[in-house]
């Protein structure tokens, strides 16, 4: 995949999905209503998701976003 730079020197995310989109390419996967998501894309949106993750994890004693392994 060609990607240009834009005005502000950066590659944008926007041009990578607009793409996959010209080549028939993209999967699109709705997140259930009780799914948070958070645009991790800044440090302070970062925090937030961590805060969120860590009042989650203290109120329920369970972990999220654990990792699984095997098949």
């Amino acid at each position: 995949m060609k990607l240009e730079k834009s005005k502000r020197g950066e590659l944008e995310i926007v041009d990578v999905i607009n793409q996959y989109i010209k080549e028939d390419n993209m999967v699109v996967e709705y997140c259930p209503d009780d799914m948070a998501w958070f645009d991790c894309g800044n440090p302070e949106h970062l925090l937030e998701a961590g805060n969120y993750v860590r009042a989650i994890q203290n109120r329920t004693s369970r972990i999220v976003g654990g990792v699984k392994y095997g098949r």
